[in-house]
């Protein structure tokens, strides 16, 4: 084991651990591990063979070169191995390039029959903050007690290898060193002890003579264990413990920053040059004129095309390619011909296009509050990059940096495209009304919905332009959410049929985390009201939710609002036994200054405790943007900056009557 490596078979053998608990966590269905060593993280739990996760600063190597002084250091044989014997390889995937792990994914162990009796859940975040709590997550620089819940994964409800999973409630920082502890966990059966640490920990713990530990080993979990006495927690308690370091922004945010600015500062006085390709007079209605178009924008990709890359220099910046062109809509209500509209900049949903613009809620919107409404497509994570996102998932997850690299780029075309509508193209003659512009370049906001909302959130932190946004059925981090949502089994399904054992996955989303976070808001909702890090001004925001959402979770609509330091209305609807925590609770009737979390409750079923979805049958993911009250505190917001509770006369959020039945919030038209 001095190489920090597993034993493995000749022919590993699918069905060696079918049936059994004894799957080594993270590093393949397949492997045997050795446990107990010199140089590896010596943390088995009580069940005494599984170590826990990737994410830990033992897989990390001194460098001074980088912010955190560190950068991660994984060997493509400590990532998890699929059926066919393969390994993900760290360095393609991104993850060796990077000084720190995610600041929002899981810190995942795993205990045989774990009881969760007395462990924080989400339902009662303030529990991880009391003295005898079960888990302990510490600011290993500042001793302070960080905020957190735990839940045994679930996904896979016939398998029994379940991980469990500490979530931070917010968002744990940049440039952090973090440690994990725990004690006095039990088994489920009645009457059973306490798990005990494995001999190598517990040599560590006591600093007993062991041959099973090293020098260094001992000196880093000294470390590890003065900060955990000083904040109360006694060595002698532990059962396990561990430590980790957060990204830097330089690492997170230094690639989408660079292109933010290196892009706007390439780009013509008026804005992108662009070319019309189609104009639709009377689309409906309610929109006088819809303008299809390409726009010419800085490339920093291989190519435009799916399943391409950022091209990174040697100093880890991307390298502008040229000029490239990309579609872009605008349509035109019919009150805009009167009367110069704001800029209402739309995001859309997941793996969808710019042509959600189409739907006649958005429409109606844009006629009904005087907005012209303009989009491109999230590229990553749009229709065009179904086949290319899908064949990663099934052939090759080193690969997944095709997602939060070509995300960069579509960071850069939202800015664009804000740049072009309030720039040349507002005096297009296709926009000229009776002599005026159908613009006003003043009033600027962004709204999406879905995945619209999740990285609406890092086009609203990012931009220069667009301070004001809506970021409606959002979520964050996409770890939390996928194994939560129905819309993400088919990719899990393929993901799985390579990599079976459940643990595995788990593991696999915590690491791609890291990586995605360079596009999506774990990376940036931390920054999202104070615009100081990103060299922005700072942002308003709402976060409108639903109770029963099947696709994205409220949980993550929470901790997105939490982490960026958003209030909440005091009689916000809860989930059932939800206690809030971590917000601002507001008992006026609006704010104007500051951000909101707004949620809905339409009567369906609760949402299970469970990482497993709602029932799809009683989804409530697209009621949120059709229920009036949402609409008007959304028109209100844009119109004078007022955050109004347009439900404290309708029920506290509770259904409105006669309640929406969930059959009017159809899927997209």
């Amino acid at each position: 084991c001095k190489t920090g490596q597993q034993e493995q078979s000749d022919e590993p053998d699918p069905d060696e651990y079918a049936d059994t608990d004894s799957v080594p966590f993270g590093f393949g269905s397949f492997d045997r591990m050795v446990l107990e060593c010199r140089e590896r993280p010596v943390r088995s739990t009580g069940a005494g063979r599984v170590p826990a996760s990737l994410s830990e600063n033992y897989y990390t190597v001194s460098d001074p070169s980088y912010p955190t002084q560190l950068r991660i250091n994984l060997s493509p044989e400590s990532m998890p191995r699929d059926i066919f014997g393969g390994y993900i390889n760290p360095t393609h995937l991104g993850l060796n390039e990077m000084d720190g792990f995610s600041g929002t994914s899981a810190m995942i162990s795993y205990w045989e029959d774990l009881s969760l009796e007395g462990v924080p859940s989400h339902t009662n975040i303030v529990r991880s903050l009391d003295a005898d709590c079960p888990t302990v997550v510490l600011d290993y620089e500042t001793g302070e007690r960080l905020a957190h819940w735990a839940e045994l994964d679930v996904h896979k409800p016939r398998d029994s290898r379940r991980a469990f999973m500490i979530w931070p409630a917010a968002h744990l920082g940049n440039n952090r060193r973090i440690v994990v502890a725990m004690r006095n966990l039990r088994p489920t059966s009645s009457g059973a002890l306490p798990y005990s640490g494995s001999a190598a920990f517990v040599a560590l713990r006591d600093n007993s003579t062991s041959t099973l530990v090293d020098q260094s080993r001992r000196v880093h979990f000294n470390e590890i264990f003065t900060a955990l006495e000083a904040a109360g927690v006694a060595r002698d308690t532990l059962q396990l413990a561990w430590d980790f370091t957060t990204g830097s922004v330089e690492s997170i945010n230094g690639r989408a920053l660079f292109m933010r600015d290196d892009a706007l500062g390439r780009l013509p006085s008026g804005g992108p040059s662009y070319r019309i390709t189609s104009v639709t007079e009377n689309p409906s209605s309610t929109t006088r004129r819809r303008i299809q178009g390409l726009m010419s924008v800085p490339l920093y990709l291989t190519s435009p095309n799916p399943g391409s890359h950022l091209v990174i220099s040697d100093q880890g910046l991307p390298v502008f390619q040229g000029w490239s062109e990309f579609n872009f809509t605008v349509q035109i209500p019919n009150s805009a011909t009167t009367k110069p509209a704001a800029l209402f900049q739309y995001g859309h949903g997941l793996f969808g296009s710019q042509s959600e613009l189409h739907e006649s809620y958005i429409q109606q919107m844009g006629e009904d509050y005087n907005w012209v409404q303009a989009g491109v497509d999230w590229i990553g994570m749009s229709s065009a990059d179904v086949p290319a996102v899908s064949a990663m998932c099934l052939t090759n997850l080193s690969n997944f940096g095709i997602i939060p690299d070509r995300l960069c780029q579509a960071m850069v075309n939202q800015a664009c495209l804000t740049r072009l509508v309030t720039g040349n193209l507002r005096n297009d003659p296709l926009l000229m009304f009776n002599g005026q512009s159908a613009v006003d370049p003043a009033r600027r906001y962004y709204d999406g919905n879905s995945n619209g909302g999740i990285l609406g959130a890092v086009f609203l932190a990012l931009s220069k332009d667009i301070h004001t946004g809506v970021l409606g059925v959002p979520g964050a981090p996409y770890n939390l959410l996928v194994f939560r949502s129905v819309d993400f089994k088919s990719y899990y399904d393929l993901i799985a049929a390579r990599f079976p054992n459940p643990i595995d996955q788990v593991n696999l989303m915590n690491l791609v985390q890291t990586v995605w976070e360079r596009a999506s808001p774990g990376g940036y909702c931390n920054h999202l009201s104070d615009g100081t890090t990103l060299g922005t001004e700072n942002k308003r925001f709402l976060v409108h939710y639903g109770l029963g959402d099947a696709q994205v979770s409220w949980l993550g609509a929470q901790f997105l609002a939490r982490s960026a330091g958003a209030a909440m209305f005091a009689n916000n609807p809860p989930e059932v036994n939800e206690s809030f925590y971590g917000f601002e609770m507001l008992h006026s009737d609006g704010i104007s200054s500051g951000s909101l979390i707004q949620g809905y409750n339409f009567g369906a079923e609760p949402a299970p405790e469970d990482n497993v979805p709602p029932s799809a049958s009683t989804d409530t993911h697209e009621c949120v943007r059709r229920d009036p009250r949402a609409e008007a505190q959304m028109a209100r917001f844009f119109a004078d900056g007022y955050i109004h509770d347009t439900c404290g006369d309708l029920g506290n959020c509770q259904p409105i009557q006669p309640p929406m039945k969930l059959s009017h919030c159809p899927l997209p038209d």
